[in-house]
């Protein structure tokens, strides 16, 4: 049912005088005009259009006399959403937290306002908790009611709400690794024998640590492929004095920043990054193979995937 213009009023009054209490109402950090037009229905054109009714009718009437009064008559006006605002104020301190386990599983917990049988669907909950429920399964789960609130829709109830978490893992998939080989992009080198330095000296490239899908301090996977080949290339230029007779190249060491589709380590740490796993593989695998192909324009190479 629309409100009249003098409901309005006393509405747009008291929003202009109590910022801070609608904050609670309008559910916003920074309520606005626009807000306040929306949560009674659009009953003008814009949000400024609502503010402009109010300064020319205060203009005209003088502003409203008795705060208590107003208070008295908007509690009547919008009776039917304060419960919502008594649910929000009535709420505790509660604080959310997330625990990372050693063996790749999270611990949640956050208040969470769900029905009783809301409560028992792990997919809900899962949801609720922020997991994509293809990705994580429930460990376990302890719901505890916290406060119960009556709205036009029924009751529903807040859960303190604890859940157990781990990601589900996939078995490994050869098929996925011949399709990646058969796509990568190589121009297909021709590599020939070339001789070499029997009693030469042996280079070995060990390059540990270098995590090329980071995204810390301005970095990102381009930036790490461009200094992977700086390296490779600084180091080809440093020995190209010497006799090589071999190359040792390991290979892994924390390479990349993830280990893994969900973006964790090894460990289950959440790393962050600024590309999917399944790009960064092939991205990094097309970059090592034309690497190697480099090298063995000096001598010839044993990669050792560690």
């Amino acid at each position: 049912m629309s409100k009249s213009k003098d409901e309005l009023y006393i509405i747009g009054v008291d929003f202009k005088n109590d910022r801070d209490k609608y904050k609670t109402i309008l559910n916003t950090k920074n309520p606005s005009w626009n807000d306040l037009n929306e949560y009674n229905d659009y009953p003008f054109k814009t949000g400024e259009h609502f503010r402009q009714f109010i300064k020319k009718r205060q203009d005209r009437d003088g502003t409203l006399k008795k705060l208590n009064t107003v208070k008295e008559m908007i509690n009547n006006i919008i009776k039917d959403k304060e419960e919502v605002k008594l649910e929000i104020e009535s709420l505790p301190n509660y604080k959310s937290s997330t625990e990372f386990k050693q063996d790749g599983s999270q611990i949640s917990d956050k208040l969470i306002s769900m029905s009783e049988n809301q409560s028992k669907d792990p997919d809900f909950v899962l949801t609720s908790h922020g997991y994509d429920c293809s990705a994580w399964s429930l460990i376990s789960a302890k719901n505890s009611m916290w406060h119960m609130n009556t709205k036009a829709d029924g009751v529903k109830i807040l859960y303190s709400s604890k859940i157990s978490v781990k990601p589900y893992v996939k078995s490994f998939d050869a098929n996925w690794i011949k399709t990646v080989l058969e796509d990568l992009d190589l121009d297909s080198p021709v590599i020939e024998q070339k001789p070499y330095h029997i009693k030469g000296k042996t280079l070995e490239i060990n390059l540990a640590d270098v995590h090329i899908d980071e995204t810390r301090n301005e970095y990102s996977t381009e930036i790490g492929i461009q200094r992977l080949w700086q390296v490779i290339n600084d180091i080809i230029e440093k020995v190209k004095h010497y006799n090589i007779k071999k190359i040792i190249f390991p290979f892994g060491q924390d390479v990349c920043n993830i280990d893994n589709i969900f973006g964790n380590t090894t460990k289950g740490t959440p790393q962050d990054t600024d590309v999917k796993y399944d790009v960064m593989y092939k991205l990094l695998l097309k970059n090592i193979i034309q690497i190697i192909h480099k090298l063995t324009d000096i001598a010839p190479v044993l990669v050792i995937y560690v």
